[in-house]
């Protein structure tokens, strides 16, 4: 996932994935534009994250840092919560 902020500081690049390829741009009204052909709403969780939802009503949660941590079926019966473990260079 790539956010970047209409503010004049560089772009925050985050890591990540969704089912979209693009950039999502920071909006004035506290949301975020979509990139050209991905329908699906990206908005922060009110905790630091952010939420992807899909057109088809599945929901991807991302951490602060644009990882992963879980996904829930448009049905919310089911949930894949994932873990990442980040590893320094030694």
């Amino acid at each position: 996932m790539v956010l970047c902020s209409n503010s004049p500081t560089p772009r925050a690049r985050k890591g990540g994935r969704t089912r979209s390829s693009g950039t999502f741009h920071a909006t004035n009204g506290g949301g975020y534009d979509s990139p050209k052909g991905d329908a699906g709403a990206l908005t922060n969780d009110g905790g630091g994250g952010y939420l992807y939802t899909a057109v088809t009503g599945e929901v991807s949660h991302f951490n602060s840092s644009g990882i992963q941590t879980s996904w829930v079926s448009a049905d919310g019966l089911s949930t894949i919560s994932l873990a990442a473990k980040l590893f320094a260079a030694q």
